[in-house]
């Protein structure tokens, strides 16, 4: 935890975010089953407990510990994620301005790989999307949530170095604006240079 979490954190954001207790577990699972027979385990975490985290990262299925960089990475992500929404929730830092002023909350976007180069499509708009998963439909854009959109370039600065986002966004020159100005908006502001975190 010490050198994979809290190395790439600063303690000032922290207030309110950690529980009493964080459980490192082992062989907490779950099965999913989409259709009967076919499903997958997968191990089990928590940030919703009254006082409590818990997570399971080894177990006796075929889920052993990390042992490749990849791999640690993957977990570390993981675990900043939730952290790092946290962070945002408990008012710990603000929504960078820009992405309020600068981004058009109203009109409707396109998400769908057929309108790539409509000027509505959401990635031409400035919206990355999610990080590990590209857009979740689910996930509406509109006035209310800045923060949404703040969290997914957070996210989205964790998961890929800068080198990866220019390569895949090269149509999308506002996604790489963007994405800049978060990952300068809090090293500045608050001395967190997420971008870190995305280094295998």
């Amino acid at each position: 935890m010490k050198d994979h979490i809290f190395a790439h954190l600063n303690p000032d954001l922290l207030p309110r975010v950690f529980p009493t207790y964080i459980l490192l577990a082992y062989n907490i699972t779950r099965y999913v089953e989409i259709i009967p027979g076919w499903g997958w385990t997968s191990t089990l975490k928590t940030v919703k407990g009254m006082d409590f985290w818990a997570y399971c990262f080894e177990a006796k299925t075929t889920i052993s510990r990390p042992q490749t960089p990849q791999q640690y990475w993957k977990l570390r992500y993981d675990l900043l994620r939730d952290i790092s929404q946290l962070i945002l929730d408990r008012g710990n830092i603000e929504v960078a301005p820009k992405l309020i002023t600068d981004l058009d909350y109203e009109t409707p976007y396109l998400v769908t790989s057929g309108y790539k180069d409509d000027p509505n499509y959401y990635k031409k708009r400035g919206f990355p999307g999610r990080s590990d998963r590209g857009w979740d439909p689910w996930d509406e854009v509109t006035s209310n949530n800045p923060k949404l959109i703040f969290m997914y370039y957070i996210h989205l600065a964790m998961y890929n170095t800068r080198e990866t986002i220019v390569q895949e966004n090269t149509d999308y020159p506002k996604v790489i604006e963007l994405y800049d100005y978060v990952v300068d908006y809090l090293k500045t502001n608050y001395d967190w240079d997420v971008a870190k975190i995305a280094e295998r």
